[in-house]
Order: C-alpha cells, then sequence, then structure tokens
C-alpha cells in the first residue's frame, strides 16, 4: 500500500471516543491494586499499568501504528496481554489475539 493510500485510509476511519478505565483509576486510585499476576507472584497497581500502557503505545506510535491498524500477539496468558490492549486503544489500533 502506497503512503498515499494508507494516509487516506487512516483519514477515512472516524475516531471512536473510547473511555479509558485504566487513566481513570489510575487517577483516582493510583496505588490500588488492578492485577496480581499469581504464577509470575506480581502484583500491579493502576499507576503501573498506566505508565505500562502509555509507554507501550508511545513505542506502538514511534513504529507508525496509528488508527485502524490490527496488532497481532501470539503469547501465553499475562500482564504483558492487558498492557497490548490497552496501549492499542489508545493509539487507535486493533488488538488480534
Amino acid at each position: 500500500m502506497s503512503t498515499s493510500d494508507e494516509s487516506t485510509r487512516r483519514s477515512a476511519h472516524a475516531a471512536i471516543p473510547l473511555f479509558d478505565w485504566t487513566a481513570s483509576h489510575a487517577q483516582r486510585a493510583p496505588e490500588q491494586l488492578a492485577i496480581h499476576d499469581l504464577s509470575a507472584q506480581q502484583r500491579y497497581t493502576y499507576a503501573e499499568l498506566d505508565r505500562r500502557a502509555r509507554q507501550l503505545a508511545a513505542h506502538l506510535h514511534a513504529q507508525g501504528i496509528g488508527l485502524g491498524d490490527r496488532v497481532a500477539l501470539l503469547a501465553p496468558n499475562g500482564v504483558h496481554n492487558f498492557d497490548l490492549q490497552t496501549a492499542c486503544a489508545r493509539v487507535g489500533a486493533i488488538l488480534v489475539p
């Protein structure tokens, strides 16, 4: 796909405002436990999840991933799945697990 085709495709998609509950909880209760990964014995607060998603969203954006793009994930279950789902939503991409 050419660059002009790609920009036309992206501009044709209307941005759908989504509620970012991770960011919302991070503002209201940053130190509250959000995820307890029993297999890895790791605990994550809402502030940590928000920071991880923000960093990953910035990385996706830097790679040119944005509105309407698909991001595939083939991995075992873990907090990284949640990170990627949240980051994709923040840049307008679609996670394909």
